[in-house]
């Protein structure tokens, strides 16, 4: 797929339009390796996207201005695009050209030195600031006369006099430099021309190539499964050691017998037992813990 960063807005304005990405993936296979859920898709980049930047340069000039008409506006937005396009891990970039173009008005060796001039600077700037030639495959070209956009300019503007007979003039089968001093004899068209068409033609574009059906591979660690244990536990009830009762009142110094009761009497009771009653009480009732003076 092919991202053309064109400049060729308008004469009038500049407009940056970055769509959002969108990717059509077809998964090839999903399966497990060792600790990893591994799934293999194909990755199709559409032909949606575009961006179109105006970085233009002055009059038989070479060196980039960054305060030249929009092109601090025009480089901010460019530079979040690379800075988006670097740090995409899905797509796929096999190459990157960047191209110079010069307008169509001077002599004609001079244009094809300025337009490769301006390629080779311009792609000296991004990889000072991005250092694309070590990532990517980034080639450069010049265009020396770009009578094709002139065209298109010339006949989406309202306000060009005698638009029709320039039209004519463009295209008609006269050589180039046959139709630059015809449209100079027309010196209203020209001057025009000079201000509001040529200028925005002195420019760079640069187009991001990218590989088409990419193969991604995702690997995802897969976490094990721990089954959460709840320990119940077991409250065993205390036993006397005297007499095996669980939770005897009576503690360690248990009074009680394996076989007996436990019978508890108020002071009053003993005094009873012991004082007045004491020859009656039966020898059993004795022996199951009532202690004796």
């Amino acid at each position: 797929m092919v991202v053309v960063c064109s400049t060729m807005a308008s004469a009038q304005s500049h407009t940056t339009n970055a769509v959002q990405q969108q990717y059509d993936t077809v998964v090839l296979a999903t399966y497990q390796e060792d600790d990893y859920l591994v799934k293999r898709y194909v990755v199709n980049v559409p032909n949606d996207r575009t961006s179109d930047y105006s970085v233009r340069y002055s009059i038989n000039a070479a060196r980039l201005q960054p305060d030249l008409n929009d092109n601090s506006e025009a480089l901010n937005a460019l530079s979040r695009f690379i800075e988006q396009t670097m740090a995409d891990t899905v797509a796929r970039i096999s190459s990157i050209e960047i191209t110079g173009y010069a307008s169509p008005d001077g002599p004609y060796a001079l244009n094809e030195r300025l337009s490769m001039q301006r390629a080779q600077d311009f792609k000296q700037y991004v990889d000072k600031k991005y250092n694309l030639s070590s990532r990517y495959a980034v080639t450069t070209r010049g265009v020396a006369e770009d009578w094709e956009n002139c065209r298109a300019m010339v006949e989406a503007s309202r306000a060009l006099p005698h638009k029709d007979s320039v039209i004519r003039i463009f295209d008609s089968n006269v050589s180039n430099n046959t139709k630059e001093l015809q449209l100079k004899k027309m010196i209203d068209v020209w001057n025009y021309m000079r201000t509001d068409i040529l200028p925005p033609l002195r420019r760079v574009d640069i187009v991001i190539n990218y590989a088409q059906g990419t193969i991604v591979e995702e690997r995802t660690l897969i976490e094990p499964l721990v089954e959460e244990t709840i320990v119940e536990e077991a409250i065993v009830p205390r036993r006397c050691p005297e007499c095996g009762v669980a939770n005897c009142p009576c503690g360690d110094e248990c009074n009680c017998n394996g076989n007996g009761l436990i019978i508890e009497v108020d002071d009053q009771l003993l005094q009873m037992v012991y004082g007045i009653v004491a020859d009656e009480i039966d020898t059993e009732l004795i022996e199951i813990g009532i202690p004796a003076n």
